[in-house]
């Protein structure tokens, strides 16, 4: 007696054992039955075998140990079967995938379920494996988003969409997989949205579109998929904004558009899809605001623009037939220019322009460019006469530059490649108060400059002082007198007091002071005049002082 007792407890246990722990057959992810766990995806706890014509089967995840697939294939071999009969599939974490049933080919029939996350996404039902009959989509919150019918695997009947709160969304005709009658789309309030007609999967007949309230907002209509006839837009109000034309799917003939007050905006004439002729537009007032010409899309032509509530011209564009600006004119409300361009292009299609800028019918600046040879030229005006000028070639200065400074004095300045070369002057009411030369960015040769008192300066090519530099005071008598050589005080030296008084004369011998020299030496006296000799710069040997009577003013040694 204890020995079956023992026998029954065993037989208890091992019934209780998880079927992870039992002899598994493990499966791959083509459900091949596999050896050695790193290659298994899946499992059984057994072999497959035959009841009633079918092997039933569950089919576990191998690392979690739940249900993957309960159903039965044709086969004993999973991965060489079909499956056959009522099936279901689940996620690692047990919940419902797909639910359905299949024959004995292998081929869904019957109603087949989609799950995600646990919820029903999706019915549909099959013959032999093609839908046939209702199908239905739902949202996650039960409600039903989508249902239609199949026929032999296409769409046929009527199609319902719905919103979340199962108000309908839209409704469609089918026929053969194509939508084929009408179709209307509806707000969440119910209220038609936009209607139109199908034939044979292409949009034809009518077509409208209406507000939230039901106000219509467009009509118009289609011949298999293209746009045909007139469409007519409208505002909330239901006034008529726009009104268009379209042949073949695109626009031709006259476009019309309307201001709220029923006035006319605009007025476009199109061709094939493009703009061509005419194009006018109005205020508010019925005002001609803007008038352009187009050909085959492209501005051409004579453009005008008008001021505000005005029939006078504010601009006039003038474009040639490559619909490049060839001319550009401004006016104020009083119709005095204000602006004036001219464009032409050479063979290579570069750009050459003139363009003056007006104010009271004076012409106050004047731009001219040549594309082809990177050169422009700008000057402005004052009262007709030029205050600045700029030649410029690759954006740099060349030629004559000439300006307006402050207190009536105007500079001309030639350039050559960006830097300063060739004449120079500075002229204050006409008259010349300061010239001279560059010569590549550096002064050069013979200057006069006549601001504060007259000044004449000699240069080397290299901008360096060589010749004579003389300083006037500003009555006219000479203030001082140097020579030097390549920008070193070489020669002859003078300088005197503003009455003529000679203050020091002597000579330089590479910039120092050398030789007989006569000076005032203030710190002696401001009026006697010392003779003596410089060497290298210094004062040597006895100096003697005299007054301007004659009279000695004493002596003095210098130690070098």
């Amino acid at each position: 007696m204890r020995f079956f007792t023992l026998i029954s407890l065993m037989i208890i246990s091992l019934s209780m054992i998880s079927p992870a722990f039992a002899e598994r057959v493990l499966l791959d992810t083509n459900l091949k039955v596999v050896t050695g766990d790193k290659k298994a995806t899946y499992y059984m706890t057994e072999s497959l075998t035959e009841k009633e014509g079918k092997w039933p089967a569950v089919v576990y995840f191998i690392d979690d140990d739940t249900v993957y697939f309960k159903g039965g294939f044709n086969g004993k071999e999973p991965a060489k079967a079909n499956i056959v009969g009522d099936y279901e599939f689940y996620t690692w974490l047990g919940a419902i995938k797909f639910k359905g049933h299949k024959n004995s080919e292998g081929k869904e029939h019957g109603l087949k379920q989609t799950y995600s996350s646990g919820d029903l996404k999706k019915e549909q039902h099959y013959v032999n494996g093609v839908l046939n009959g209702p199908q239905k989509v739902f949202y996650s919150n039960g409600h039903v988003s989508e249902e239609f019918e199949m026929l032999d695997g296409k769409q046929t009947g009527e199609s319902i969409s719905y919103q979340h709160d199962g108000s309908v969304r839209s409704l469609t005709t089918w026929l053969d997989g194509e939508m084929h009658g009408p179709m209307f789309n509806y707000y969440p309030n119910g209220n038609i949205n936009y209607e139109m007609n199908f034939q044979h999967g292409q949009r034809h007949g009518k077509y409208r579109a209406y507000y939230f309230d039901g106000q219509l907002k467009s009509e118009g209509q289609s011949a298999f998929s293209q746009y045909e006839g007139v469409f007519n837009r409208y505002d909330k109000a239901g006034n008529k904004i726009q009104q268009q034309n379209y042949k073949d799917n695109v626009e031709h003939g006259v476009t019309l558009n309307w201001y709220a007050n029923g006035q006319l905006s605009s007025k476009q004439h199109f061709v094939a899809g493009e703009l061509h002729g005419a194009s006018t537009e109005y205020d508010e007032a019925g005002n001609t605001a803007k008038i352009f010409n187009y050909a085959n899309g492209k501005e051409v032509g004579e453009q005008r623009v008008f001021h505000k509530q005005s029939d006078m011209v504010e601009v006039i564009y003038e474009y040639n037939d490559e619909s490049r600006l060839i001319a550009k004119k401004e006016f104020n409300k009083q119709g005095e220019k204000l602006f004036d361009l001219s464009v032409s292009f050479n063979e290579n299609h570069e750009r050459i322009s003139d363009e003056f800028r007006y104010r009271h019918g004076v012409v106050i600046s004047r731009r001219q460019e040549d594309e082809s040879k990177a050169w422009k030229q700008t000057e402005f005006f004052d009262e007709g006469e030029l205050t600045h000028r700029t030649e410029t070639i690759d954006g740099e200065y060349h030629n004559l530059y000439f300006t307006q400074l402050v207190d009536h004095k105007a500079r001309k300045q030639h350039y050559k490649h960006g830097v300063p070369h060739g004449k120079f002057s500075v002229t204050q009411f006409g008259e010349i108060i300061e010239q001279g030369e560059y010569f590549e960015g550096a002064k050069y040769g013979y200057w006069e400059h006549d601001w504060d008192g007259k000044r004449v300066f000699n240069y080397n090519k290299k901008g360096e002082y060589h010749g004579e530099v003389k300083k006037y005071y500003r009555l006219g008598g000479v203030d001082r007198l140097d020579t030097y050589a390549n920008g070193i005080q070489h020669g002859p030296s003078e300088s005197y007091m503003e009455d003529g008084t000679l203050w020091s004369k002597g000579n330089f011998v590479d910039g120092k002071e050398e030789g007989k020299w006569q000076t005032i030496i203030p710190r002696k006296s401001k009026t006697a005049m010392w003779t003596g000799f410089y060497r290298s710069g210094e004062k040597v040997g006895m100096w003697t002082g005299q007054y301007p009577d004659g009279t000695d003013a004493g002596e003095v040694m210098f130690d070098k």
